[in-house]
């Protein structure tokens, strides 16, 4: 099969991933009304590589009509690996715990809350998962500091969490934290963290077990900055 006709079939494939059908003709006008719906709802690949799509697709309208010209004719190696890749990323979604953060630095309830304090601050964490029997059971945030400080808690005690447990636990949390199952949709955690931004709910933390509980054990986990690595270096490196 030569370029040509390899680029024939992916962009067929696409066009049926995008519009979630099976068949042999090309809709011009559906297929780019869908890609400019998904690359305004910043969905992966169409928000981030909307120009080459477009471009593919205006090199596929006007072969269907042979009238290529030397902008649109050239099918090179390049091209056609790049719309695998596109191909392939859209037939095949990641799922959140295969880019979440399994690093995680965390404790439990019999450790000291002075001595995280320090390490927060050396690390510069933003929040600190703390566990008790493997479980989660709550978080070590600014905020959570805030209303210790505000409640008198003398944080210079050698305290524990387990002495300040309705202060860090998940049901009191003011902060907006999230819990997904394991095989939820990468681009759903994404989704959740724009359209928190956008009613101006600012999602501090998702949290990946194993079935979306948060009385599980923690697989992995996304902070905002984990989504806008993810953003900014996977899709890149991804895609090319």
């Amino acid at each position: 099969m030569n370029n040509q006709a390899r680029f024939r079939e992916l962009f067929l494939e696409l066009e049926n991933l995008t519009l979630n059908k099976n068949g042999s003709s090309f809709d011009n006008e559906s297929f780019y009304a869908k890609s400019v719906e998904l690359r305004d709802k910043r969905i992966y690949p169409y928000y981030s590589e909307f120009t080459f799509i477009d471009y593919c697709r205006n090199k596929r309208n006007d072969l269907s009509h042979q009238i290529l010209d030397n902008k649109y004719a050239d099918f090179t190696d390049e091209l056609i690996e790049k719309l695998e890749r596109i191909v392939d990323f859209v037939k095949y979604p990641k799922k959140a715990l295969e880019k979440a953060n399994k690093n995680i630095f965390s404790v439990t309830v019999n450790d000291s809350i002075l001595e995280t304090l320090k390490i927060m601050n050396e690390k510069n964490y933003s929040f600190i998962p703390v566990y008790d029997e493997g479980l989660l059971c709550g978080v070590l945030t600014s905020e959570v500091i805030r209303n210790l400080v505000e409640h008198r808690v003398n944080l210079y005690d050698e305290i524990k969490f387990s002495d300040v447990k309705e202060y860090i636990s998940i049901e009191s949390s003011k902060e907006k934290l999230l819990f997904v199952n394991k095989d939820t949709k990468l681009q759903s955690v994404i989704d959740q963290f724009f359209t928190n931004f956008g009613n101006n709910e600012k999602t501090h933390c998702v949290f990946v077990t194993e079935n979306g509980r948060y009385n599980e054990k923690v697989l992995g986990l996304f902070t905002a900055w984990d989504i806008l690595k993810i953003l900014n270096d996977y899709y890149k490196d991804d895609l090319g």
